[in-house]
């Protein structure tokens, strides 16, 4: 534990507080564009929520870039859907073929 407040002191001498730039210097920018909505106004908000909107839709799209098919990060032995697909009709005409196969013998 005391080890651990060492090293925040440490960090403390050498990074400036955030309590106190925030004291000393008031931008409008304080709750940008993580922080509570207290302090916007109704176009604050709004950009906020957009701004919140796009990043979240760029790590979509990104995601989606890195693993769709053919990707760069997507595995060679991943199916697509139409694979799936296919793999499990042939898997429901299978067991069903073996149902039959199963009652008639009984």
């Amino acid at each position: 534990m005391t080890t651990m407040l060492n090293q925040f002191d440490l960090l403390s001498s050498i990074l400036p507080s955030m309590a106190h730039v925030q004291a000393n210097t008031r931008t409008g920018w304080e709750a940008w564009p993580f922080s509570g909505f207290g302090t916007l106004g109704f176009w604050g908000v709004l950009t906020k929520i957009l701004f919140v909107g796009a990043i979240f839709l760029g790590i979509c799209y990104l995601l989606r870039y890195l693993f769709k098919p053919g990707g760069p990060l997507r595995g060679d032995d991943w199916e697509t859907i139409e694979e799936a697909d296919a793999r499990r009709r042939k898997e429901s005409e299978g067991s069903d073929k073996s149902d039959d196969n199963s009652s008639g013998a009984s």
